[in-house]
């Protein structure tokens, strides 16, 4: 089984990535990343919400290494591991592997890189659940 086979195991579908991380933020409350309050309402078949206080609408991504990508979290989490390990691979093999672009395999390389030097424990704790299951 491939690295990402096993992170897809852990996490069959992107929900399951999301409801993860909304664990880890946030213990399962969300909280509006603009004005800070837990007064919110789930919007409709989307893992977003509503605040209900500044009228924005917000996920658990905002405000994180993941915030604006359309990148499936899973194939996140596999870049994650794969820098982690130290393992060397070209930006081009990297968007081949997880099928995106290599400017796309490159943001997402360097907010990874960044997110280590300034935010380790976030790196660390989808490491566990990845290691760990």
């Amino acid at each position: 089984m491939t690295k990402l086979e096993s992170i897809y195991k852990i996490f069959p579908q992107e929900s399951d990535a999301i409801k993860f991380l909304e664990q880890e933020i946030w213990n399962n409350v969300p909280k509006c990343p603009y004005c800070n309050t837990s007064f919110y309402s789930p919007i409709k078949n989307q893992l977003r919400y509503h605040c209900n206080k500044c009228n924005s609408n917000f996920s658990v991504t905002v405000r994180t290494l993941f915030h604006k990508s359309k990148v499936d979290l899973r194939k996140w989490f596999y870049v994650i591991e794969i820098l982690s390990l130290g393992e060397h691979k070209t930006i081009r093999e990297f968007g081949e592997e997880i099928n995106v672009t290599k400017d796309t395999a490159a943001r997402m390389i360097k907010a990874i890189k960044q997110t280590f030097l300034t935010d380790n424990d976030f790196i660390t704790t989808i490491l566990n659940k990845i290691h760990n299951g």
